[in-house]
């Protein structure tokens, strides 16, 4: 994005005596800034859901492993304390 900003200035300087061509430049570097500020926004939202992808999916096997053990103590809870 930094890149299309100094291009831009640099031929807004170069055309600095025609309108239209100034005109024409700053639109067309406005649409090319925000299509690269939409797309690194995207970028953002989906590392975002993919990292909470995996947070969740790590929770949900440390549940899983927790009522596995619980399961166990249930079916033999002398054993799961040490007691023969």
């Amino acid at each position: 994005m930094d890149r299309l900003i100094s291009q831009r200035d640099q031929l807004l300087q170069r055309y600095a005596k025609e309108p239209v061509a100034i005109d024409a430049i700053t639109r067309s570097y406005e649409k090319m800034i925000a299509v690269e500020e939409k797309a690194a926004r995207e970028a953002v939202v989906a590392k975002a859901a993919k990292e909470a992808e995996a947070a969740l999916r790590s929770q949900s096997e440390a549940i899983k492993s927790f009522g596995d053990r619980v399961g166990q103590f249930m079916e033999n809870p002398s054993r799961e304390r040490g007691v023969r």
